[in-house]
């Protein structure tokens, strides 16, 4: 083998022209758009990192021209919010336990034991009173002596006074109205005697 002085030769590096001073700027250019791009991506991202305040979070806004879409649970949500018999501290409490009727409509005259119907009724006293004759008017209706059960006092839902329009709808509003045209009449009418 020969090792002479070829073996130990460097490599040359390849050679590159000086950069110009156009490829410079051009260079510095985009740098420098990079750099602001970077900077208004930061500044984004800060913006959303930002806390929103209690106002903010309340209202949430969609995008121009497009109507806010309620979620089917937030529909919900709302809905028994307004529906829903709860809250109204005791006198809700009260109403929901039945008032002082209670959930069933009548009561037995031999034991006292509730039913819902007289057919429920029928079935207890055959179990219970079997050597009695059934006689079902003899059983109370507690619904007719306390003034019904669950009035919904808690139900916010309830609380929005009906139009006159859905009132006009139902015979039970038909009736309210003829009550609150007599008031109105009965107020005028005072109003008339004390003027005299």
């Amino acid at each position: 083998m020969v090792c002479g002085p070829f073996f130990f030769r460097r490599r040359r590096r390849p050679f590159f022209p000086p950069p110009s001073s156009s490829n410079v700027k051009k260079k510095q250019k985009k740098k420098k758009q990079k750099e602001r791009k970077s900077s208004s991506r930061r500044d984004f991202l800060d913006k959303k990192k930002k806390k929103k305040t209690v106002h903010e979070e309340e209202i949430k806004m969609a995008g121009k021209a497009k109507p806010k879409k309620h979620t089917a649970k937030e529909l919900k949500q709302k809905q028994d919010a307004a529906l829903t018999n709860k809250g109204g501290g005791k006198a809700g409490l009260q109403d929901r336990k039945g008032g002082a009727a209670g959930h069933a409509k009548f009561k037995c005259p031999v034991c006292g034991m509730a039913a819902p119907s007289l057919k429920s009724g029928e079935l207890h006293w055959d179990s219970k009173h079997a050597k009695l004759p059934f006689k079902p008017e003899d059983w109370s209706d507690l619904h007719a002596m306390h003034g019904g059960t669950t009035k919904g006092v808690a139900v916010k839902g309830a609380e929005k006074e009906k139009t006159i329009h859905e009132l006009k709808k139902t015979e039970a509003g038909r009736k309210r109205l003829a009550e609150l045209e007599k008031e109105k009449l009965e107020k005028q009418f005072q109003e008339v005697k004390i003027k005299r």
